[in-house]
């Protein structure tokens, strides 16, 4: 006589728990969102409302490529695969914001796709036949929550947002998962080791005296020739400076792109006068990099003058192939922003009285 008594209470409870829920018990689990390190992400693909898509893939290599452009940013692919692997669920959204949070993902939200290679036939003994991207999870990801420690995001086909946060670290993690190609880009200008180097022309537009060329000869090695395209006698040279010169092009890096500067450069972003110097440099495969160097001049207030210089002393604008425009550092360029006279050895001041001063141009 206590089987109907019972099953009522047990049909209660199912009831309450439907009720309040929501279909979001099964979401307090972890793995719902985590993805398993034994994963192989394969692909993963950003988009929101207003048209913006990023694609990265694997090639299989290790490497990463952004919209079958070119190579991704791989600190970010190292970021945000780590946060794949480590973000977890902190708590459901309350019931009385479900509604409002639903709305903000559907009118802001990223979707997220990750994709992990698979195969579609898998035998015994690890045997795996006809490879493919399988997709493995779909989510939206909002807004960080209020307290900024957690980010409000849902399961594809869920019912109720959730709080995801990552353990140990403090904020929350929409920046992570931001759908904008040039945040995404290799901030990598220039990578060709010392063997990759045909060819280096110079160009100070300002003191013709101090540009040069650089080029690899089979027999000789790397010889230097003036302005006038008159090569030095090796006497004239420093063997070690000009050595230490071509290793400098095996990782060149800007701090940040500015999209859509190419067509359209803001005045008060790049001299009217045109770049102070331009360098190109030839693989031994004949590509050419064509890198243009750009003043950056400070704001009304004169925040970034320095109390020698009437532009900003640690930064300016770089130009790669006549792209857009980047933020860079002199810090990072210092090193190949050389004039002629750098290389002559001290003892032959027959040439080195010639050059001009080059302090300025070259920030060193």
């Amino acid at each position: 006589m206590w089987l109907p008594l019972v099953l009522s209470l047990m049909g209660l409870a199912i009831a309450v728990y439907v009720l309040f829920s929501d279909g979001a018990g099964d979401l307090l689990q972890s793995g719902d969102f985590r993805i398993d390190p034994k994963e192989q992400v394969s692909k993963l693909t950003l988009s929101d409302q207003q048209g913006n898509m990023v694609q990265i893939e694997n090639t299989g290599e290790g490497l990463w490529v952004l919209n079958n452009i070119g190579p991704a940013n791989m600190a970010a692919m190292r970021d945000i695969l780590s946060t794949l692997q480590r973000m977890d669920v902190r708590r459901p959204v309350p019931l009385e914001r479900k509604d409002e949070v639903m709305e903000q993902l559907s009118n802001e939200g990223v979707v997220v796709e990750v994709f992990a290679t698979s195969h579609w036939i898998s035998l015994p003994g690890d045997i795996r036949l006809w490879p493919r991207q399988k997709k493995i999870r779909t989510f939206f990801v909002g807004r960080n929550t209020g307290d900024g420690e957690a980010t409000y995001m849902l399961l594809m086909n869920a019912g109720r947002p959730v709080e995801i946060y990552l353990p140990g670290v403090s904020g929350g993690i929409k920046e992570v998962f931001v759908p904008k190609e040039h945040l995404w880009r290799d901030p990598v200008v220039l990578r060709l080791p010392p063997g990759q180097i045909k060819n280096i022309r110079l160009l100070w537009p300002d003191n013709r005296q101090g540009s040069f060329e650089i080029k690899h000869d089979a027999d000789e090695g790397y010889r230097i020739k003036n302005h006038l395209g008159e090569p030095l006698e090796r006497s004239a040279i420093c063997p070690e400076r000009l050595e230490r010169y071509v290793t400098t092009f095996s990782k060149l890096y800007h701090e940040r792109l500015i999209p859509g500067s190419g067509t359209n450069p803001p005045r008060d972003m790049v001299s009217v006068d045109g770049p102070f110097l331009e360098i190109v440099v030839t693989d031994i495969d004949g590509n050419e990099t064509l890198m243009q160097f750009f003043r950056r001049y400070p704001p009304g207030d004169g925040s970034l003058v320095s109390s020698r210089r009437d532009h900003d002393p640690n930064r300016f604008y770089l130009r790669k192939d006549r792209g857009d425009y980047a933020l860079a550092q002199y810090f990072v360029f210092q090193p190949v922003m050389r004039p002629l006279s750098w290389f002559l050895t001290e003892n032959d001041q027959s040439i080195k009285k010639n050059q001009i001063n080059q302090e300025n141009l070259s920030e060193s």
